[in-house]
């Protein structure tokens, strides 16, 4: 349908790092709420870029004399 090629237009133009003013514009909507209901992330995306940042912000590391790894992610974040 119509509406459905809308949202999944505007979930991949977000999910391209498109800004969401820009998909605002692009679907004719006057607020960005409205946008924000058509563009949602894909729970891969959010998978990805969460593990991106928790390795950025709390890398792993190797405990001397060990072969195992020691997670630095707090555990609320697991």
């Amino acid at each position: 349908t119509p509406h459905t090629m809308r949202r999944t237009a505007a979930s991949h133009m977000l999910e391209s790092g498109i800004e969401m003013e820009v998909i605002r514009t692009f679907l004719g909507h006057s607020s960005v709420y409205t946008t924000s209901l058509y563009a949602v992330l894909s729970q891969q995306k959010m998978d990805r870029d969460l593990k991106n940042w928790s390795s950025k912000w709390f890398p792993e590391t190797k405990a001397e004399n060990e072969t195992h790894t020691i997670s630095n992610v707090p555990g609320f974040l697991k």
